[in-house]
């Protein structure tokens, strides 16, 4: 930095935030990586300027005044985050990943230091190129002081680290969570691919059961949520982080796969979308038909079911609005969306949006959050940067040519991972849909009695209680929209009652 000063940001590879104080040129430099893995937060007063990694770190410094910012919630009700540069705070800003900010006598200036890379066109996808790349990219991951683990599901993402761990010649204690059988459809099959897949490839495995017992952990976790992230991964994160603590400093995860190799429904959904002359001009009759498939009880098609339900609600006469309405929830979507894309690529536009937003906002803001929390390191390899600059230079639509996530699929099943490749998707997250109607979730929706709480400033009660009594009366699964309220509601007591 002495050197090269904000240029010789770009050179780094990994995760940081950091700032780099200039005594002889009277400057200070902040710089977060470019994948945003890591946060950084700041704010500019009369008197001072402050930054830190933690927005509790900021109000520690008393020199900022703690004041909602209200624009955020109606982003945070649709989508469960806040919209990165902006934070639930005022006068609080979150550093755009890859941007550096520059403070000296005549002011502040931020300026990007990644390259936009633009895709090559028809280029054939180079598969051993993209397992070189990740090989390269896990062995740096792999250096550590401490003991080095990997949280593992069981699906193609993290099994395929394990399974290049072992090529490459190490051996990881794997950690994975797994359901109790009486959640049924509302939980995933995770468990049983991570004890397989733990086995087949040597790993020393540690299986930990989540009961709805977790819940009496949700305030004193909220405690420590420097701002309200509506996604249930979080307290399965925060209680997974600990538990893995006890016995590694350093783990590695799966995240970022699916954002930078098209390995979301929505995605697969979206090129459909695109090119399906059936679906323009029908999206009132579908959206119709999809009101007939049940989700809210507990049955062998609830999944698929709720797969295409989604589907067919949202569909639009219009491309970016229909991407957009895939991501947000329909219940407390209120926005009218203009058409701001400037670009004829609008599938490469949604593969960036979920890149560049859901990805920072929620998973890897979450990830850092409760990893840090319980004193492990948690670290990203498939957001190398070696390794998203090759992604980047490709045709982006090539990458769901053979299906969702084909390359990393092919890349495994060279390594006798063809049971996980097959295995349907599933999220990381808690069994709520189920357990909402358990008594230990009565006391988190008690806010619904109180007509002073605070989140009644801005959501009228009469359509959060319509919510709450169409999960309750089993017809719709609605168990994400309520969670992400639940936690909205306590935040803001927490921090402004």
């Amino acid at each position: 930095m002495i050197e090269y000063g904000s240029e010789g940001v770009k050179s780094l590879n990994g995760m940081f935030a950091f700032a780099f104080v200039d005594l002889a040129k009277n400057q200070v430099i902040i710089a977060r990586d470019r994948h945003g893995m890591k946060p950084l937060y700041y704010a500019e007063t009369d008197a001072a300027f402050v930054f830190s990694s933690e927005l509790k770190g900021i109000h520690a410094s008393n020199l900022v005044s703690k004041r909602l910012n209200e624009s955020q919630l109606n982003h945070y009700l649709q989508f469960r985050y806040a919209s990165t540069p902006y934070t639930f705070f005022e006068n609080i800003k979150s550093v755009t990943p890859s941007n550096v900010l520059t403070i000296d006598n005549s002011g502040l200036f931020e300026t990007q230091f990644s390259e936009v890379i633009e895709s090559a066109g028809k280029n054939e996808i180079d598969v051993d190129k993209i397992e070189t790349l990740l090989k390269s990219a896990l062995t740096r991951h792999l250096q550590a002081d401490a003991s080095v683990g990997l949280f593992l599901s069981g699906g193609v993402d993290s099994t395929l680290l394990l399974a290049l761990s072992k090529e490459l010649g190490v051996s990881l204690p794997t950690f994975s969570i797994e359901h109790n059988a009486s959640v049924g459809s509302f939980g995933t099959e995770d468990s049983k691919f991570a004890k397989k897949a733990a086995q087949q490839y040597g790993a020393n495995h540690h299986s930990f059961e989540v009961s709805n017992a977790i819940l009496g952990g949700f305030n004193e976790h909220l405690l420590h949520m420097d701002q309200p992230i509506g996604d249930s991964a979080s307290l399965l994160t925060d209680f997974l982080s600990k538990q893995a603590g006890q016995q590694v400093k350093t783990v590695l995860s799966g995240a970022g796969a699916d954002e930078w190799f098209a390995g979301y429904n929505r995605h697969k959904a979206f090129l459909y979308y695109l090119k399906s002359d059936l679906l323009k001009g029908h999206s009132k009759t579908l959206k119709g038909a999809a009101s007939l498939l049940p989700t809210g009880i507990d049955h062998p098609f609830r999944k698929p079911f709720r797969l295409t339900k989604k589907f067919l609600q949202n569909l639009d006469d219009n491309a970016q609005t229909t991407y957009l309405n895939f991501l947000r929830f329909k219940y407390f979507n209120t926005d009218a969306i203009e058409n701001d894309i400037t670009t004829d690529d609008i599938f490469k536009w949604a593969l960036n949006h979920d890149r560049q937003h859901y990805l920072v906002d929620d998973l890897l803001m979450l990830g850092d959050q409760w990893s840090m929390h319980n004193s492990i390191e948690m670290r990203m390899p498939f957001l190398d940067n070696e390794l998203t600059s090759y992604v980047t230079s490709l045709d982006q639509e090539a990458l769901l040519d053979k299906g969702k996530k084909w390359i990393l699929k092919s890349i495994l099943n060279k390594y006798e991972g063809t049971e996980y490749t097959q295995r349907s998707k599933e999220g990381f997250g808690l069994p709520t849909g189920k357990w909402l109607h358990d008594s230990l979730f009565a006391e988190q929706l008690d806010f619904l009695n109180d007509p002073q709480s605070i989140i009644f400033n801005y959501v009228e009660k009469d359509h959060i209680a319509k919510l709450v009594q169409g999960h309750m009366s089993k017809k719709q699964d609605y168990s994400l929209e309520i969670w992400s309220v639940m936690v909205l509601v306590n935040w803001l007591k927490i921090h402004f009652n």
